[in-house]
């Protein structure tokens, strides 16, 4: 899922947050994410039950650093289109049945 544009959501998700006054596109993100992380959680759940999670490593990454005015990079100064820590830092994490039980949790 690409969190760039177009920033839409359905009004279902769009509904579950507040309105934010000073940014206006912050509503939206936080609904595409949400919608992401829901859609992440079904395909999880049917590669399981189809019994192939065994044999999967699934891969979450972000781009670089949030949005100048929907975004935050707390505590990293910065945003994205900067040079600072906040705008090219990003987070990731990988899952799956793959991984050693050894190896999870680990950095």
């Amino acid at each position: 899922h690409n969190f760039h544009t177009p920033l839409q959501a359905p009004d279902e998700w769009l509904n579950k947050y507040d309105v934010n006054s000073t940014c206006t596109q912050r509503r939206t993100y936080q609904a595409m994410v949400s919608v992401a992380d829901n859609v992440t959680g079904h395909v999880v759940e049917l590669l399981k039950k189809k019994g192939m999670w065994d044999n999967t490593i699934l891969v979450v990454s972000a781009d670089n650093g949030g949005a100048p005015c929907s975004g935050s990079n707390y505590p990293l100064k910065g945003c994205k289109y900067t040079f600072f820590e906040g705008g090219v830092r990003a987070l990731a994490f990988a899952n799956g049945g793959l991984i050693p039980d050894k190896m999870r949790g680990k950095s």
